[in-house]
């Protein structure tokens, strides 16, 4: 990681991470986290007890969670996860609406998990946007007035659409490692593919039925969801998108398949 000037004005600094860098990051941070004993080992990774219980000892403040929040009233419409940096502690909010939908099923809780995945990559890697040193403009906030890393607003990964707001970027790419660890990932998708006799590099077009079927899978077993395994198995090369979309009757091209999983996955995290 290295600091550099923040384009979007946002903070008196950026903070650059390669993707492979946030990749060994949050897997040392798994590893770390079953070594206190806390718990041995876990899949789906026990991401509330990681925010609770190990995130505090890694950035030095209390952790006070609220998976009850109305975060949706607060920042708007769609936004179901926000984290509020204090001096001396952070506030780790998500909307209630999402965490009743996990309470009904454990087949509905992915989103929650994953959103609770996101803030806690905040706490991590982001930390140090908010702290107060000689060098630095003093952005930490006090206990009347916290300061939020999670703006307000949608947050779309297209190209097209990217607003500079590389925090949410690194975020999202921390909540899939957390989430689904890169290396036990991959094994247990080549594995499923292999036993539906998938070819490598699956297309969004081929092989639908089966390659749902590998995505409900993983979507289980990491507890997740679907949306989620995609964004993962592009993100690691492993899905291959070779379709095209008919040109709309504005005459503006659709979004491709994969820009609309990104699009539609990331709609509401912050």
């Amino acid at each position: 990681m290295i600091r550099t000037q923040d384009s979007t004005g946002t903070f008196p600094f950026g903070l650059w991470y390669e993707e492979e860098e946030i990749e060994k990051i949050m897997e040392d941070h798994r590893a770390r986290f079953f070594r206190t004993g806390i718990i041995k080992t876990a899949t789906p990774f026990p991401i509330e007890l990681f925010l609770e219980k190990y995130v505090p000892t890694v950035i030095g403040r209390e952790v006070n969670f609220d998976p009850y929040a109305d975060v949706e009233s607060k920042e708007g419409s769609g936004i179901w996860g926000a984290t509020y940096f204090y001096h001396d502690h952070v506030d780790v909010k998500i909307d209630y609406r999402l965490t009743k939908q996990a309470d009904q099923s454990i087949d509905k809780a992915g989103p929650y998990l994953i959103t609770i995945a996101h803030e806690a990559s905040h706490c991590l890697m982001h930390a140090e946007l908010l702290e107060t040193n000689s060098d630095d403009e003093n952005i930490s906030s006090t206990s009347e007035q916290p300061q939020s890393i999670c703006p307000s607003y949608d947050f779309n990964p297209v190209e097209s659409d990217y607003d500079g707001r590389w925090w949410e970027v690194q975020a999202n790419r921390g909540m899939a490692a957390l989430m689904m660890p890169r290396d036990e990932f991959l094994f247990r998708f080549k594995r499923e593919r292999k036993a539906y006799g998938m070819h490598d590099n699956v297309s969004l077009q081929e092989d639908e039925h089966k390659f749902g079927a590998v995505v409900g899978f993983l979507s289980r077993n990491f507890g997740v969801s679907k949306q989620a395994v995609k964004i993962r198995l592009i993100q690691l090369g492993q899905i291959k998108d070779d379709t095209k979309r008919e040109k709309s009757f504005s005459g503006k091209s659709g979004l491709q398949p994969v820009q609309e999983i990104l699009r539609d996955f990331f709609r509401g995290y912050r």
